[in-house]
């Protein structure tokens, strides 16, 4: 028996669709009329204590959890069956959306994801939680699992902004201290920035909901007096907020906080930052000069020109943002940050072709430009196409791309040699060739052709596939509404060969068009240009998933455009022989890829029949989609599955084999790290040849050399391990330390500072560029670096402990208070003990 449980007061109206739209779903109701209570507000445990006590005398064995103002959708009622089924009895989650108009629900900020526990097995161990606010509405006192129905719950409360106010009013009265919500409630009714959804139709919910624009709760007590956030909460909400796409609500509430806690000299940065990361590089260009001018001090202005110079580079003003980053650069010649400013801004045909041009710090060897006289230099988007020896498809690609409308700058990065100018010659007119004579992976030639291009949407194109006649339209129409990065789905190039269809289905058919939704909505990007100096560069060291890394950032950050309507056509396999070897070396490297940090050994039977399956289901539900109507086509479809899947196979087994063997030797390199370090050297070696993009090897084998201070080779580890797993910190540490060690303090700071642009959402990065500036004797600069690390994480204690220790370096004295006070707020513990 499954049993819906509420209380009602205020909202007693609601009540009646309440029960028409439960009346599918559950066996019965048990509810608790409130409205006799003279409290202005009743304790939500002891009626949820009543609501469990009457559930049980009913029989119940199950406790749905729902609010007068909720609804659940229509498909519920077929799912919970299935649910309840469960032998585990786990809990069940629900999707909370939360309806800002009775057909869409809001999706930016804390509002994007919003799951709650609501399907409870009533078991002898259940218990109603002693937290007046927010917290569970049941708990156990033994553990039990937690499960994602994928059911969605409209919540309809917050559809009129008048009731919106109430809330926060209510909840902020209620709790003061904001002990009970670590993101305050400010945020609540807040509308800048916001964006909304339609509700789905196999989300929909009966009856439908007719709002009446009342307020729903009661008002506010007599003289009652509603205090905003304190700071740290703001903080709090502003990184929520920043990490689900949620921009403009965070910049609006660090607008508030800049204004309520003008003694806090960081928060305007914080604030001018959002803007830009918002896409709004007028506003964050005007904030940031504010910071800027005087009386504020050169550090201060390091920092807030490199912002303005970003902002004014977004904005097209090349000129602008040339000289601001020129300005940077007279207050700290040493700079990184002034430096990278200076040489993003740098325009004409020498910024991009000259020996010093940008794009050059991710080549090694050498490397030749050839600049085309028609290449388009005011165009909105640029195409990054990249080649690899110059194979064959590479012209077929550049032809794609070069006559669609809108123009496109096209930038095509070729590495490895071969005859590319002789092969594009057609093309070399409109298109910027920049040939690297070393074969580079795909992760360098992406960052060189961001480098080597200036327009504001940057996309990229393999050199194996084709550019559908409508892809750069389709793209720059979701980059001119305001996405941030935009996806493609992907079919087969050869659509005459059922191979290939296979193939296709086998590793990308959750991305085919028609495809209801795609399994991975972070691969095909296209980037607004500004989202490289938030979340930084790809990795250089890795052959292939060099994507992922970054995409999943952007995916959490700035969100994705799911409805894109892009397609990429990709050359698959067009024999059986070649659907065999593609299938077993993909296999090989998304095993390797994903069973680096697990224990390769075990469940390999389980691990190769889940693969099995997986790609069996995918390809079947792609294919039977595509051939429908053609059922004589099945029986070779399901043959050439078969041979995928088994290809597949072999390359897992291929891999956990090597793994396994990697494993052996790793664990004796452990064993013999301390006795006989030359040893553990050589089998860290061999695991390194067997499997060079496994970053941790080579970071034990950098960490042995530190430890016998064999600096040179330590390094060269390290830097080999920084290629690899850029986002690791203990790489850059130990470059610091052996350059440090031979004395190269300035050469310590440049490695700190450019691996924390390489990574400017890590404080630890920053921390270390701040720490590397201070020994090298630059405090300017070490403040610049303190403020971005304040930037990456303004919640963490560190960043504001960092902030004091910068300002003290330059004697502001009223900032250190400032900062310290933060500090206070943020640690509690931080504060000084009274003396007795």
């Amino acid at each position: 028996m499954v049993l819906a449980c509420f209380s009602y007061r205020h909202d007693a109206h609601l009540v009646p669709d309440l029960l028409k739209n439960l009346d599918p779903i559950v066996h019965g109701w048990v509810s608790l009329n409130d409205r006799g209570s003279i409290s202005w507000r009743s304790s939500e445990p002891e009626r949820r204590r009543a609501l469990l006590r009457a559930a049980r005398r009913h029989g119940a064995e199950w406790l749905l959890v729902v609010d007068p103002d909720e609804r659940f959708e229509d498909a519920f009622a077929a799912r919970l069956p299935e649910l309840t089924r469960s032998p585990e009895r786990p809990i069940w989650t629900v999707d909370l959306l939360e309806m800002f108009t009775p057909t869409q629900y809001r999706i930016d900020g804390p509002w994007r994801d919003r799951v709650r526990k609501r399907l409870f097995p009533i078991a002898p161990d259940i218990r109603v939680p002693a937290d007046a606010l927010h917290g569970d509405p049941f708990t156990y006192d033994h553990p039990r699992r937690v499960l994602h129905s994928g059911v969605a719950c409209c919540h309809l409360r917050m559809i009129a902004p008048a009731r919106r106010t109430l809330r926060r009013d209510h909840y902020a009265l209620a709790d003061p201290a904001r002990r009970h919500q670590s993101l305050g409630y400010d945020y609540l009714d807040i509308e800048a920035g916001m964006k909304l959804a339609d509700l789905p139709d196999e989300k929909r919910f009966s009856p439908p909901h007719q709002d009446d624009g009342g307020l729903w709760a009661a008002p506010l007590p007599a003289g009652a007096q509603v205090g905003a956030d304190p700071l740290d909460r703001r903080l709090n909400a502003i990184q929520r907020c920043r990490n689900t796409a949620g921009l403009d609500l965070a910049a609006e509430i660090a607008r508030r906080a800049a204004a309520d806690f003008p003694a806090q000299p960081d928060l305007p940065f914080l604030h001018a930052a959002l803007l830009l990361e918002a896409g709004r590089p007028a506003e964050a260009e005007a904030a940031a000069a504010l910071t800027a001018a005087p009386p504020q001090i050169e550090g201060d202005a390091l920092a807030a020109l490199v912002l303005q110079s970003r902002a004014r580079r977004e904005l097209g003003d090349d000129t602008g943002a040339q000289t601001l980053a020129a300005q940077a650069l007279t207050l700290a010649p040493d700079s990184r940050l002034a430096q990278q400013a200076f040489g993003a801004a740098r325009v004409g045909s020498e910024a991009q072709t000259g020996s010093n041009a940008l794009w050059r710090r991710w080549v090694d060897g050498e490397a030749t430009v050839v600049e085309g006289a028609e290449v388009a230099r005011d165009a909105e988007i640029c195409v990054i196409v990249i080649g690899f020896r110059a194979q064959p498809g590479l012209k077929a690609a550049v032809a794609s791309i070069v006559d669609q409308s809108p123009t496109a700058e096209v930038v095509v990065v070729n590495s490895g040699g071969g005859d590319v100018h002789g092969l594009l010659a057609d093309h070399l007119p409109r298109v910027r060739l920049v040939a690297l004579e070393e074969p580079h992976f795909v992760g360098a030639a992406r960052n060189v052709g961001i480098d080597a291009s200036r327009a504001p949407v940057v996309a990229f194109l393999a050199g194996d596939c084709l550019a559908t006649p409508t892809w750069i339209a389709d793209r720059l129409a979701l980059h001119r509404q305001g996405a941030a990065a935009v996806p493609s789905r992907i079919m087969p190039a050869d659509a005459d060969s059922l191979v290939s269809w296979v193939a296709s289905a086998c590793n990308r058919g959750a991305r085919w068009p028609g495809q209801p939704k795609m399994a991975a909505p972070g691969y095909g990007l296209s980037y607004a240009r500004r989202l490289f100096d938030t979340i930084g560069r790809f990795p250089i060291g890795v052959g292939g998933g060099e994507d992922a890394y970054l995409n999943d950032k952007v995916c959490r950050r700035f969100g994705v455009r799911l409805d894109a309507d892009v397609s990429t056509l990709h050359r698959d396999p067009r024999s059986t022989r070649d659907l065999r070897s593609d299938a077993q070396a993909r296999a090989r490297q998304r095993t390797l890829r994903t069973a680096r940090w697990r224990d390769p050994a075990t469940d390999v039977d389980r691990r190769l029949e889940q693969e099995r399956a997986g790609l069996q289901r995918r390809a079947r539900f792609a294919l039977t989609t595509l051939f429908a109507d053609a059922p004589e086509m099945r029986p070779m479809i399901e043959r050439l599955i078969l041979v995928s899947v088994g290809a597949a196979q072999q390359g897992t087994r291929d891999a956990l084999a090597m793994l396994r063997q990697i494993q052996r030797l790793s664990s004796e390199a452990g064993g013999l790290a301390k006795v006989d370090p030359d040893r553990a050297l050589e089998r860290l070696n061999r695991c390194i040849g067997l499997d060079p993009e496994h970053a941790s090897h080579r970071l034990d084998a950098a960490m042995i050399l530190a430890r016998l201070t064999r600096w040179d080779e330590a390094m060269e580890m390290a830097r080999g391990g920084l290629r690899v797993a850029p986002w690791d910190i203990r790489f850059v540490k130990i470059l610091c330390e052996g350059l440090t060690a031979l004395g190269r303090l300035d050469t310590a700071a440049d490695t700190a500072e450019d691996a924390a642009l390489a990574c400017p959402d890590s404080l630890d990065h920053w921390a270390l560029a701040f720490q590397q500036a201070r020994r090298a004797g630059s405090p300017i600069r070490a403040l610049a670096c303190a403020r971005f690390g304040f930037l990456a994480a303004p919640t963490a204690p560190r960043s504001a402990r960092m902030m004091a220790q910068a300002y003290g370096a330059v004697r502001r004295p009223r900032e250190v208070e400032a900062s310290r006070a933060l500090l206070e707020l943020l640690e509690p513990s931080a504060a000084p003990q009274p003396t007795l």
